[in-house]
């Protein structure tokens, strides 16, 4: 469809005088003089709009924004309930703001009459503002009394006043419309009789002026057409009814198309007589709504919920209306209410809330089954780390160290660490990890990561050294177990990614230090089948793995590499890595960890090793400085060699002799066996050799015991293997070995009460141990039994598992705190469980016991817990 021509005034005066022209160059005078007129007529139309109606409708418009504002603060002295509500309204306010200085402007310059009206009209349209924002300050502060005293005691009067000089503007400036129409009707007149005097020669200038109006008119009624139409079109796609109560005439003035749709009511037939909605409500409802809009006074927007049922269709919605009093001289004039259906809203919700009651039964149930999977678990693990308790008391007890059990309790424990974080159900749910952060020693900790992967690597023949470069302290305060998982992740993947008889290098150097804190960098490098690029970029993603058949061959879930990036940089760091195929990978992170004040134990060793100088013989550079570290950190003064023949040349022209010499067993030049044979014979005192190999030394102990070698020391070298064997070799076994004493409880006696035979077995051998004297009880009832029957205080202890049956742990030692017998409430009752959350320590101790320990039961937390109780 074409677009129509718009046609404007100058238009139709050229037509006019082409047409003046053409009819009759006689009527000049007459054409001048109607000319002279229309031109008049148009000025008086444009001064219409530009001046008087300009006028007026800026005037009406601050009006309309003066009685905003002051509706608005009205409202912002209700119940804070209504802070959404509030916060539209402010930003309709702060809208209407953006037109005063154009508004101001129109009064200013297009205003004909006294200035000084305009002046103070002005001014108090600004002080309102000001009032007004300072009373928007004063409520969010939460002070509404004072916003309300200066409302009412210094707004209102401006109210008044401005409203009675807007009303005398609007008053002049429709006089002033009034008088531009009678001068325009005059000129009508004057061109109408000069038009009959004339004659028909200007009927078709007047025909044309006539058509050009009508056209004009039709246009404009069109697009109020247009805009009707429209406004019904939003009206009928909103989802609020809108309606107008006047409560003066006691009648609906206004109700919004939509009502049909949305309440199931006609308009017409409700705005006639709107009691015929009583039929859509019971009558508990109106009741409720009646009392609603009862609450209604001059400063309270009143809300309220309702349900309504259609008569015919016997639906019922669930409904919200707001209502809204509008105010005139303090009295509530009008009710604007609007009214929202909520029934899709509120099924939605219901909806949620079922689906959240079916989540939360869901984890409950999760949570059940992980409690039994730790029992299930946890059970096995206790009897296995019992017994290489009780394995380690009777090698002990024959002075037969045996560290094939310590590999086995350092797995085992390492195996029950990831349990319990597996377990903690705070932990799963919030998705986070918790990180303890404590004191440990660095060494310690690599020696038993070394001891955990050399069955590993010797399997495959791998050469596995551990570096420390530039490493002061040994002892640190951080997050170990994290530190400790992180590293056994890159090994793990550095031992199933490396061939036969590859290399695995574990290096931490210290990068940084500031005050008490030190950036070590933890590397893993081997020479394996390495990654692409492409996949470098995913590695860290959970279930990664560069292809299908890495998993069919290697094995794994792809998941380590994404638990270690979380680890590590949740401890604050961050996890870089580098490979390229066929070349191997490096593994790296940086983390700052807090110094710990050195242990008694290592300032002891300064004392033990002083005045020891010992030689160390290896051909790489880097083992070299690692060994020369640890002698450092041990006290021990040190002197290298790069070879066999090195060595030798040393210790032959030594001022002062070495007391021990470590030999790498293989050299490039002349291997170890055959140094320490050169070395024996050209000391000049009772040298000492420790023969250095990174695999088993079995197969070559015999032949180099015959050249020599006093004792062997198996790569990677950490400070506390070397701390033992000179400790050894220097008649301070003792002293290389943990000594930390235990607690001893002779003449107390304890209650053992476990329904599995094994753990009473296990649980009574290492209680007799340090000293306990131990009786055993299979169930709760056989141990209350027993209790009741001993005399007071015949028990010291009592450790009672939970999960038995006739009566379980709980109920147990309820009856015993209940018995009263005069040692009842005091006995020391321990809980044993397989049950490790939060809520199952409340539990035991809301059941009367001292303390709760989790199984599989470690040994010394147990009798550290009971020296406190009963030493």
């Amino acid at each position: 469809m074409g677009k129509k021509k718009k046609w404007k005034l100058r238009n139709v005066n050229t037509l006019l005088m082409l047409t003046v022209f053409i009819i009759s160059i006689g009527v000049g005078v007459f054409a001048g003089m109607t000319i002279v007129n229309t031109d008049n007529l148009a000025q008086y139309t444009s001064e219409i709009y530009q001046q008087p109606y300009a006028v007026n409708e800026a005037a009406w418009k601050m009006r309309l924004h003066i009685l905003y504002a002051r509706n608005t603060m009205l409202n912002m002295l209700t119940d804070d309930r209504f802070f959404d509500n509030q916060k539209e309204n402010l930003d309709q306010l702060y809208e209407h703001r953006k037109q005063h200085p154009a508004i101001e402007r129109v009064l200013e310059e297009q205003y004909k009459g006294y200035p000084k009206t305009i002046t103070t009209l002005i001014n108090d349209f600004n002080m309102m503002r000001s009032l007004h924002d300072y009373c928007i300050e004063l409520i969010y502060q939460g002070k509404t009394n004072e916003a309300r005293a200066i409302l009412y005691g210094e707004a209102y009067p401006i109210y008044r006043e401005a409203d009675k000089l807007i009303a005398q503007v609007i008053e002049e400036s429709q006089q002033d419309i009034a008088d531009y129409v009678e001068r325009t009707n005059q000129l009508n007149d004057q061109t109408n009789f000069m038009a009959l005097v004339w004659g028909s020669a200007l009927i078709l200038l007047t025909i044309l002026l006539s058509t050009l109006s009508v056209r004009t008119i039709s246009k404009r009624n069109e697009d109020i057409y247009h805009n009707d139409m429209l406004f019904k079109i939003i009206s009928e796609n909103v989802d609020d009814v809108f309606m107008i109560y006047d409560c003066v005439d006691k009648k609906v003035e206004f109700l919004s198309e939509n009502a049909e749709r949305i309440l199931g009511l006609q308009v017409d037939d409700f705005k006639r007589n709107m009691w015929i909605s009583r039929s859509f409500f019971s009558d508990e409802e109106f009741d409720k709504i009646r009392k609603a809009q009862e609450r209604v006074n001059n400063r309270e927007i009143v809300e309220y919920d309702f349900i309504m049922r259609d008569p015919k269709t016997k639906t019922e919605k669930e409904m919200h209306s707001r209502l809204y009093p509008i105010i005139e001289d303090g009295v509530i004039v009008k009710h604007v209410f609007v009214t929202s259906d909520l029934t899709a809203e509120k099924a939605s919700k219901r909806m949620l809330e079922s689906a959240l009651d079916v989540a939360q039964s869901a984890n409950e149930a999760k949570r059940q089954f992980l409690s039994r999977m730790s029992h299930e678990i946890r059970t096995p693990l206790n009897t296995i780390i019992g017994l290489i308790e009780v394995m380690k008391n009777a090698c002990e007890a024959e002075k037969k160290p045996n560290n094939d059990l310590k590999k086995i309790n350092i797995a085992a424990q390492h195996l029950l660490e990831l349990i319990n974080d597996l377990l903690d159900m705070s932990k799963i749910e919030s998705g986070k990890m918790e990180f303890e952060e404590r004191e440990f020693s660095l060494n310690v900790m690599l020696s038993e990561i070394a001891m955990i992967m050399e069955p590993k690597m010797e399997e495959k023949n791998q050469i596995f050294d551990v570096m420390l470069r530039d490493v002061i302290n040994d002892r640190f305060v951080g997050a170990e177990l994290r530190i400790r998982q992180v590293l056994l992740n890159f090994l793990s993947n550095a031992v199933k990614f490396t061939p036969e008889g590859g290399k695995i290098k574990v290096k931490i150097r210290q990068l940084a230090q500031r005050g008490d804190e030190a950036c070590l960098s933890f590397s893993v490098k081997d020479n394996g089948i390495g990654m692409s690029e492409e996949f470098m970029d995913r590695i860290f993603l959970p279930f990664e793995q560069e292809n299908a058949g890495i998993s069919h061959t290697y094995g794994g879930t792809g998941l380590g590499m994404a638990l270690s990036k979380s680890f590590v940089e949740t401890m604050g760091g961050e996890i870089e890595v580098q490979s390229a195929e066929g070349k191997g990978s490096t593994f790296s992170f940086n983390l700052w960890l807090k110094f710990a004040d050195a242990p008694l134990s290592d300032r002891e060793t300064l004392e033990t090793f002083k005045g020891l100088r010992v030689l160390l013989v290896d051909d790489e550079e880097e083992m070299r400085d690692h060994l020369r570290l640890i002698c450092e950190q041990l006290g021990i003064a040190s002197e290298i060699a790069e070879s066999g023949a090195g060595a030798v040349h040393m210790i032959k022209n030594a001022a002062e002799p070495f007391d021990i010499a470590f030999v790498d067993l293989y050299m490039p030049d002349v291997d170890g066996i055959r140094t320490t044979q050169w070395i024996k014979n050209e000391a000049k005192n009772d040298i000492r050799v420790v023969l250095m190999s990174a695999y088993d030394y079995k197969r070559v102990e015999q032949e180099a015991r015959d050249a020599g070698v006093d004792a062997f020391l198996t790569k990677p070298v950490l400070r506390e293997s070397m701390y033992q064997v000179v400790g050894d070799l220097e008649g301070g076994s003792e002293a290389a070995q943990e000594n930390e004493p235990s607690a001893d409880f002779s003449g107390k006696r304890m209650l053992l009460v476990d329904d599995s035979e094994l753990n009473r077995e296990i649980g009574q051998a290492l209680s007799e141990h340090v000293g306990f004297e131990v009786e055993t009880a299979e169930d709760g009832k056989q141990a209350v039994d027993m209790f009741m029957d001993a005399e007071p205080g015949y028990y010291d202890v009592i450790m009672m598992d939970v999960q038995m049956p006739v009566l379980n742990g709980y109920e147990a030692t309820q009856a015993i705190r209940m018995s009263g017998k005069a040692d009842a409430k005091d006995i020391v009752i321990l809980a044993m469980t397989a049950n490790s959350f939060k809520e199952d320590v409340a539990e035991s101790i809301k059941n009367g016991m001292d303390a709760h320990i989790a199984k599989p039961i470690d040994a010394k937390v147990v009798f550290a817990i009971l020296k406190d109780y009963l030493l």
